[in-house]
């Protein structure tokens, strides 16, 4: 009864963390490159499920509970930039850091990226807003906005496959029926 919650558990600890390396850093990711990632992810998912490749990508993710790739990078991403902001303003790291962000170079995307990202999750793009709040306060808000950014994501998404008309959530979390015993008997 705990086939999937261990399989996702799996999915964090050994395929995300290990394709996802330093994603808080990368910039300049195209979408097509993004797409590669999602559907590497999406296959382990469709496999975990034993579901077949016609099956949309959201329904998969909704009775799942999980994020996708890209909101994970969004999360990551963020979580580094309150990293940044949080080093002393007389280290190199924090003055380079400013410099991109003031002045972004037209081959770093990356400060530009993280605006977006910042705006993607409903949050100030304001680094004294962000420098002001504590890590694990701004963590956890992440990680609740990047559920909500990615669960209104999937039910816009949802709503062009009319297969998936009669399925209704109300949160991203894994659908009760996946750990019931009686799936499982």
């Amino acid at each position: 009864q705990e086939y999937f919650k261990v399989a996702l558990l799996l999915r964090e600890s050994i395929f995300l963390n290990s394709v996802l390396t330093n994603a808080d850093v990368w910039f300049g990711i195209t979408k097509g490159e993004m797409k590669q990632l999602e559907d590497i992810d999406l296959s382990l998912l469709r496999n975990i499920l034993n579901t077949p490749f016609s099956v949309p990508a959201e329904a998969v993710y909704l009775e799942l509970g999980c994020l996708n790739v890209e909101s994970i990078v969004k999360s990551r991403r963020l979580n580094y930039l309150n990293y940044l902001v949080k080093q002393k303003k007389t280290s190199m790291l924090y003055k380079f850091f400013i410099t991109q962000w003031k002045y972004p170079a037209p081959k770093n995307k990356w400060t530009e990226q993280v605006k977006e990202d910042l705006s993607d999750f409903v949050f100030p793009v304001d680094l004294d807003y962000l420098a002001g709040k504590s890590v694990n306060w701004f963590k956890n808000e992440v990680k609740k906005k990047a559920k909500e950014f990615t669960f209104f994501s999937y039910l816009e998404k949802k709503e062009i496959h009319a297969k998936l008309d009669n399925l209704f959530y109300r949160e991203l979390k894994l659908q009760k029926y996946l750990y019931s015993e009686l799936l499982h008997e």
